[in-house]
């Protein structure tokens, strides 16, 4: 049985961890052998939902001799007691003689009565009444079961992982600004503050350079706030324009010939064959290189099909062209245009992005993570596939204190990041972070060569 514990500590918790020990102290030698942990359960409407673990031939030392279903939750509302009945009644149809057990720690509802007596509604303290446990310790639970399993994941586990995914799976790849950067382009920030300088000039009342910082702090450092505050001291009709001085300060060849990290993704999403791509940044960059490399693509910044030769672009913050004659819409920049996309709840952006969440294995790079509505849906995509953390993400490995490194506090911290991230579906692939050069991607091309099999 310890084999097929390491497999289950990547989905799992030490909620699960007891439940597995607390089994573990009954189950004969042959059981252990035969046990499945985060099975498949093949339902017909739903196809891709999972439990924690398959006893298949039951628990024999309390007179179980038929297949167990377990799902393990830490606590348990209303709604979600009636999707696993839901899930219960659809496995239990085709499986005429199993039974299917919901295991919790907390419940929030008073005890139900079920309709099928094979799903069956058990604390953890019922269950180790139902075995016959001895050991178990109530406090325990209470005590220890909140805490963090502070260990960092194998990162070369983690590649072979990956490189598996982008093999056999359908992948998307989606982007931030931090990858942009490398090609050339501003930091969020500098791109405020270029267009607040540029205000400024269209402005008959006269300001100083660093008047950015100020008008960021009195927007309570948002940069979305900020941006808004900066809208309103421009025309509608020279925004586009200027972001487009701004981004396009380099010419179409120069982030190709470097090249930079974003070259090295065409070249990932051309050899795997990426399915998609989803990227936050405006600017083309991107579609420059693919062009390059002669991959076929169609940028979307609204609704609209594809042709399955041509690799799909989507620009979910809309997008500006290097030159006025391309195809353009007007980015999210500021708070106003933030809230208009996310107040529709079926906006093309989100249902894409719903969509690679739930459908694709996907490769996040050069972004910060720290966009509340980014992080909604991924929490949205996980509720539906609460088993899977099947995405990766990119990130550099940044020291709690900049400039200041702390040994302890440091992988404290990383392994507090990964678990936190695994919540939203992500394993993390990290790389180096050079303290005397912030924007130094380096060691992110080393990464991504590597996931493309080449050695730098």
């Amino acid at each position: 049985m310890e084999k097929f514990r390491g497999e289950f500590a990547m989905i799992g918790s030490a909620l699960e961890d007891y439940v597995i020990q607390l089994l573990n102290r009954h189950l004969t030698p042959e059981e252990k052998e035969l046990v499945i942990f985060a099975p498949t359960l093949k339902l017909k409407r739903l196809p891709n939902s999972k439990a924690d673990i398959y006893l298949p031939n039951g628990i024999e030392r309390i007179g179980i001799k038929y297949p167990i279903i377990i799902e393990i939750k830490a606590s348990i509302l209303l709604s979600g007691f009636y999707q696993q009945e839901n899930i219960a009644g659809q496995w239990l149809k085709y499986n005429k003689s199993g039974e299917y057990w919901l295991v919790y720690r907390d419940s929030y509802i008073s005890k139900p009565v079920n309709s099928n007596p094979r799903f069956k509604f058990i604390s953890i303290d019922e269950l180790s009444e139902l075995l016959g446990d001895r050991e178990h310790n109530p406090s325990f639970l209470t005590d220890n079961l909140n805490k963090i399993q502070l260990t960092e994941v194998d990162q070369s586990e983690l590649f072979k992982k990956a490189r598996k995914s982008l093999s056999e799976n359908n992948c998307t790849v989606v982007l931030g600004a931090g990858i942009s950067i490398d090609a050339g382009a501003k930091s969020w920030n500098d791109l405020l503050k270029s267009l607040l300088q540029r205000s400024i000039e269209h402005t008959p009342i006269g300001q100083h350079n660093d008047d950015f910082n100020d008008v960021n702090r009195c927007c309570g450092w948002s940069a979305l706030i900020t941006a808004r505050y900066i809208m309103r001291s421009m025309e509608s009709s020279v925004v586009i324009p200027e972001i487009r001085k701004i981004l396009y300060t380099r010419g179409p060849n120069d982030h190709i010939n470097k090249p930079s990290a974003l070259f090295i993704i065409a070249r990932l999403i051309k050899q795997f064959n990426i399915e998609s791509v989803i990227t936050f940044n405006y600017d083309q960059f991107l579609e420059e290189a693919l062009k390059k490399i002669n991959v076929q693509f169609v940028p979307f910044v609204g609704k609209g099909e594809t042709h399955k030769k041509e690799l799909p672009i989507y620009h979910v913050h809309g997008m500006v062209s290097r030159t006025d004659d391309g195809a353009t819409d007007l980015p999210v920049l500021s708070e106003r245009e933030y809230h208009a996309l996310y107040a529709e709840a079926f906006h093309w952006a989100n249902i894409e992005l719903v969509r690679a969440f739930t459908r694709n294995t996907c490769f996040f790079i050069g972004l910060s993570m720290t966009d509340p509505n980014l992080r909604r849906l991924l929490d949205i995509a996980k509720i539906r596939d609460d088993k899977s953390v099947r995405h990766f993400i990119l990130m550099r490995k940044e020291p709690v204190k900049y400039n200041i490194p702390n040994p302890a506090k440091d992988a404290k911290h990383w392994a507090i990041m990964e678990a936190q991230f695994r919540e939203l579906g992500l394993n993390i692939i990290w790389y180096d972070y050079d303290d005397n050069n912030p924007n130094d991607h380096s060691d992110l091309k080393k990464k991504l060569y590597h996931l493309l099999g080449v050695v730098k």
